[in-house]
């Protein structure tokens, strides 16, 4: 029973190891008849007691078998193997008000940059008085922008297609399925664009850059996400 119940346990490919040994049971039934008495090949003549069992239905047993045996080996992954399966690429994991692919809130600015490498662009703003430093590594349709403040990160925005949400939330998403996911949302204008919205779920920590009207982003219609920021939980997105 902790056999089976270590299969239920941790579902893939363990599941398909059980699978396996359901569907292929009837072969070694069939073959434990032969062991008792029965031919395999001629099921109306019972092999006698004290009579030899004939070599080629030895051989015809042993090649039925031993590759039902091979494949169940094969199938049993230890547990650790089949616990220890990622479930998505962590590099790419948005966690709102927490964490945008590998870079968390609250680290500090030297931390990111010998995680990343020296940024492509680095700038300073202002936000409330204070003044905010923000690091930008650049790639066609794959930006990644830290802002931080006081040598901390307050805000990680990212445009490429492989950061996701748990929900599977990203830049190939549209504005409506955002909403079914956050129904807390406010839109935002950044008066230095046009043809763009923000919509914050600022208890979250989480904003999507909208485009609004038609070649407003290169590559996004209207209605479509072209970026995501974290920020920290019940704190305004950040607009530069």
């Amino acid at each position: 029973m902790k056999f089976i119940r270590r299969f239920e346990k941790y579902p893939g490919p363990a599941a398909d190891a059980r699978a396996a040994w359901r569907n292929r049971s009837g072969l070694y039934l069939l073959a434990a008849a032969a062991f008792k008495g029965r031919s395999l090949f001629n099921t109306e003549t019972p092999i006698q007691t004290g009579q030899h069992f004939p070599l080629s239905t030895m051989r015809a047993l042993l090649l039925l078998v031993a590759p039902v045996l091979l494949l169940l080996a094969s199938c049993e992954a230890p547990e650790d193997t089949v616990r220890s399966q990622p479930v998505k690429d962590e590099a790419h994991v948005v966690v709102p008000g927490t964490r945008l692919g590998p870079v968390a809130l609250g680290a500090q600015q030297a931390e990111v940059h010998a995680a990343l490498g020296a940024p492509d662009r680095m700038w300073r703003m202002h936000h409330d008085g204070s003044p905010v430093e923000v690091d930008a590594w650049e790639k066609e349709g794959d930006d990644l922008v830290v802002y931080s403040k006081d040598d901390q990160v307050v805000q990680i925005l990212a445009t490429g297609p492989d950061y996701a949400t748990s929900d599977g939330l990203s830049t190939r998403s549209t504005l409506e399925k955002v909403r079914t996911q956050h129904t807390a949302l406010q839109s935002v204008m950044n008066p230095y664009e046009n043809g763009t919205l923000y919509y914050h779920d600022q208890p979250a920590g989480v904003a999507f850059g909208v485009a609004t009207e038609a070649g407003a982003v290169p590559e996004k219609e209207v209605g479509e996400v072209f970026a995501i920021f974290v920020h920290r939980p019940g704190e305004d997105v950040l607009l530069f």
